[in-house]
């Protein structure tokens, strides 16, 4: 091998992942009444944005842990 070059190119924006966490218990899901300007006083599933070098799980454990004070024990990655 030779002495090869790498260009990383810079980008303006940020790539966003939004993790969405639908919590089950039998037929039964978690909502929550939304307090931002964002759709004030409507229904949610817990969420957030996944950070550089987070796991889905670890978003998603971190969102519903922030959200509702809930520790989650078996994560369930659907797609």
């Amino acid at each position: 091998m030779g002495n090869e070059t790498v260009v990383v190119a810079e980008t303006s924006g940020s790539i966003k992942v939004a993790v969405v966490v639908c919590l089950l218990r039998g037929q039964n899901v978690l909502l929550g009444r939304r307090r931002s300007s964002l759709g004030d006083s409507t229904f949610s599933l817990p969420s957030g944005h996944l950070e550089f070098g987070e796991s889905f799980e670890e978003c998603a454990a971190w969102e519903l842990k922030e959200e509702t004070d809930l520790d989650i024990g078996k994560i369930e990655l659907l797609m």
